[in-house]
């Protein structure tokens, strides 16, 4: 599922704004599959960040994500239609209505946020959402 992942920050959080938190570091992305539209990367909070405010900072600024223009087929989120289906203190889970999901897990003890983007917009990305949450669930626990 991972093929050739860029490990550049600035290419990932130029893509996906809305699921950084400015000052972060240990950036390393995991998993990019072009087929089913999905993305999972993962960073260590900044020192000046609060561990508690992290999760609810990341739901408004995804939520009020503004369209990101990309070239055609370049994944991306495309506006700030996101609704939460999930919160609690350490993941949260928010979905549009055209499928597009984040979920987003916080590892306080170790200050680890790990986020996934997912275009789950046909049945074939729906039936592989199990394998993309396992394959967020050990991004994770690395």
């Amino acid at each position: 599922m991972a093929g050739c992942v860029s490990q550049d920050s600035r290419h990932w959080q130029g893509r996906y704004p809305e699921a950084f938190i400015e000052g972060y570091t240990d950036f390393r992305a995991h998993t990019y599959d072009g087929d089913i539209g999905m993305v999972i990367f993962s960073y260590v909070l900044p020192p000046t960040q609060s561990v508690g405010d992290a999760l609810p900072q990341l739901r408004q600024q995804i939520r009020g994500a503004a369209a990101v223009p990309l070239p055609r087929g370049e994944l991306g989120t495309a506006s700030g239609c996101f609704e939460i289906l999930l919160e609690t203190p350490t993941e949260l889970q928010l979905q549009c209505t055209d499928g597009d999901e984040w979920r987003v897990m916080l590892d306080p003890e170790r200050r680890k946020v790990t986020a996934m983007f997912a275009s789950l917009d046909s049945e074939a990305e729906r039936s592989a959402y199990s394998r993309l949450l396992q394959a967020l669930r050990s991004a994770h626990a690395e």
